[in-house]
């Protein structure tokens, strides 16, 4: 179940990575440019979580044996930030270059990715004691303004 979900999530992002662009552009130009700095933008945070994820990144829900809880960074913002990159990546792509196609495949990758992240959660309860306090305090995907100035604060 995990790798389908892995793969089902790889599918959905290569589609709206590829997609065709439409012949005549549909939107607004700042529009378009917002998407094409929402999806730089949102890579950039997949980047970086990624990183500071460490050894204990994995493609599957399912946490590493010799995994750790991350709660600093990225993580002391939101619990995913690698899926809320990935889905800033794809909110962009429907900016930059919209169609109900795009819209659609970007739906499926919020259901997908809320999906993966209940399962991983439901894992890393049972892994890590200190789980539960923590999603009391960090927002799964959206981070509240809040904890971006605590996390910055000396």
């Amino acid at each position: 179940m995990a790798w389908t979900l892995v793969l089902t999530q790889g599918v959905l992002l290569v589609a709206l990575a590829v997609w065709p662009v439409p012949q005549r552009a549909t939107s607004w130009l700042p529009v378009n440019l917002a998407g094409v700095g929402l999806s730089a933008l949102g890579l950039g945070v997949v980047v970086v979580g990624s990183t500071q994820l460490g050894s204990s990144l994995t493609a599957s829900p399912v946490p590493k044996d010799v995994g750790v809880l991350r709660d600093s960074g990225l993580y002391a913002v939101t619990r995913h930030p690698l899926y809320s990159g990935l889905l800033l990546f794809a909110v962009g792509r429907v900016l930059s270059h919209p169609s109900f196609a795009a819209a659609g495949l970007a739906l499926g990758l919020l259901l997908l990715l809320w999906a993966k992240a209940s399962w991983e959660e439901r894992m890393l309860r049972q892994k890590f004691p200190q789980y539960a306090a923590y999603a009391l305090r960090v927002p799964r995907f959206v981070p509240r303004p809040s904890l971006w100035r605590a996390s910055r604060s000396p």
